[in-house]
C-alpha cells in the first residue's frame, strides 16, 4: 500500500479525514479549518470525485455579497468497506462497515479449545477473513483494509502481538508478517481495549473530546487450552489531550491488580476458578 509522505499525500489524508468528521462541508470551509490554499482544496476534492471516494450532496447559500453557491461535501458510502475482526479466546467476531461507519454484516463464532489448538491466531483470522471477504464480494465493494483487535500487549506500529496472556503468545509474535503470506489487504493490529477506545472517539466525532478512559471488562469462560483457569480479564484504552496513549512497548492500559501475588492471570485470584476474589479486587479498582 502506498505510504502517505509527501505533503500532498498529507493533504489528502486530513481533507478526507475532515469531509469524514464533518459530513456536509464546503470547499472554502475546508480551505479555511485547515489551512490550505484554496486551489489545492479544489485540485484535490476534484480528483477525490473522480475517482468517486467524496461526493457532492447539495448546494447553500449564497453570501450577502453574492458569488458561488457552496458545495457541500461527504464520502461516498458505496465507494468501498472495511473489516472489523475481534479475535478471543472464546470466540471470534468479525463485521463491514461502509466508509460512514454503517455495520453491513456481522458475523461470531465460537472457538473451542480444540478448534484453538489446531488454527492457532492466524488460523482463526483467516476464518474470520473468509466470512467478510466472501460477503464484501457480495455487496459488490471493494475491502479497503480490515482492523484486528486482541487482548494483551500488542505493537501496533510494528504488527505484533507481544504477549497475550488470554491468547497463551507469551513470546513476541509477528502477527502481520505471518497473515501477510495470505492476505493482500492491509491489516492493522491493535490492543481490544485501544480499539473500542478508537471506535468511541471516532463515534462521538467531537474535536473538543480530548481525554477519555474506555474500560474493557471480560469474564472468560473458554480459553485456548483445557487446563487453563477461567478468568476476569480488564484493559484500558487511553487517551490524552486528544491523542491514543499506548505507554512503553504498548504496556499502557494493561490492568494488573495491586493485589495480585504472581498468577498467570491479572488478579490475586485469577489461577483459582472457584475464587470470587477476582470481582473483589474488580470493585476497588474502580472506587
Amino acid at each position: 500500500m502506498k505510504s502517505i509522505n509527501s505533503p500532498a499525500d498529507v493533504n489528502v489524508s486530513r481533507i478526507l479525514r475532515l469531509i469524514w468528521q464533518h459530513k456536509g462541508i464546503s470547499r472554502i470551509e475546508i480551505a479555511n479549518e485547515l489551512g490550505i490554499d484554496k486551489s489545492t482544496v479544489t485540485k484535490i476534492i476534484s480528483y477525490l470525485s473522480e475517482i468517486g471516494i467524496i461526493s457532492e450532496i447539495a448546494q447553500g447559500s449564497t453570501g450577502p455579497q453574492g458569488g458561488r453557491r457552496p458545495i457541500f461535501l461527504e464520502i461516498s458510502k458505496k465507494f468501498a468497506c472495511v473489516g472489523g475482526i475481534e479475535i478471543n479466546p472464546e470466540r471470534f467476531v468479525c463485521c463491514l462497515l461502509d466508509l460512514h461507519g454503517v455495520v453491513l454484516y456481522q458475523f461470531q463464532e465460537k472457538v473451542s479449545p480444540s478448534l484453538y489448538k489446531k488454527l492457532g491466531c492466524v488460523g482463526v483470522f483467516l476464518r474470520a477473513y473468509e466470512k467478510i471477504s466472501i460477503e464484501a464480494k457480495k455487496l459488490e465493494l471493494p475491502l479497503l483494509g480490515i482492523g484486528v483487535g486482541v487482548p494483551g500487549m500488542v505493537d501496533s506500529k510494528c504488527g505484533e502481538i507481544i504477549q497475550s496472556v488470554s491468547l497463551m503468545i507469551e513470546e513476541p509474535y509477528s502477527f502481520i508478517t505471518e497473515i501477510s503470506k495470505f492476505v493482500k489487504v492491509p491489516v492493522y493490529l491493535e490492543n481490544d481495549a485501544r480499539c473500542g477506545c478508537y471506535s468511541e472517539k471516532m463515534l462521538a466525532n467531537d474535536s473538543n473530546m480530548q481525554n477519555m478512559l474506555f474500560v474493557l471488562t471480560e469474564y472468560r469462560v473458554v480459553q485456548p487450552k483445557d487446563t487453563s483457569s477461567k478468568n476476569l480479564s480488564v484493559g484500558l484504552g487511553i487517551v490524552i489531550n486528544g491523542q491514543m496513549y499506548k505507554g512503553c512497548e504498548g504496556s499502557a492500559g494493561e490492568f494488573r491488580s495491586v493485589m495480585w501475588n504472581g498468577g498467570t492471570g491479572q488478579f490475586l485470584a485469577s489461577d483459582s476458578p472457584e475464587s470470587e476474589l477476582s470481582f473483589d479486587e474488580l470493585f476497588l479498582f474502580f472506587v
